[in-house]
């Protein structure tokens, strides 16, 4: 399923002289705080990139209503569940 792309990411994008990284990962940062959806589906393997808990595997389950991810953590042997904001995520692979 392709990506609907906001009015301003696209005309930030044709602007001559913009570095293609620079503005690549600020957009990509934003698409996952504003909607966690369009990069994640349930069951995807994610990375904590940020906080106590990164570099840590995790499994993608769901954004809840306050646009935050739950996700499933392995802690003891046993599944967890945790909510984070969905820009601290990476998706492995």
């Amino acid at each position: 399923m392709p990506l609907r792309l906001e009015a301003a990411i696209l005309s930030r994008m044709r602007s001559p002289g913009t570095s293609r990284s620079n503005w690549a990962l600020h957009d990509r940062e934003q698409l996952q705080q504003s909607n966690p959806q369009a990069l994640f589906a349930a069951g995807d393997k994610v990375v904590i990139t940020d906080g106590p808990f990164a570099g840590i595997e995790a499994i993608y389950q769901t954004a809840d209503a306050e646009q935050r991810s739950m996700i499933l953590l392995s802690m003891l042997n046993k599944p967890v569940a945790m909510r984070i904001e969905p820009g601290k995520l990476r998706k492995c692979g």
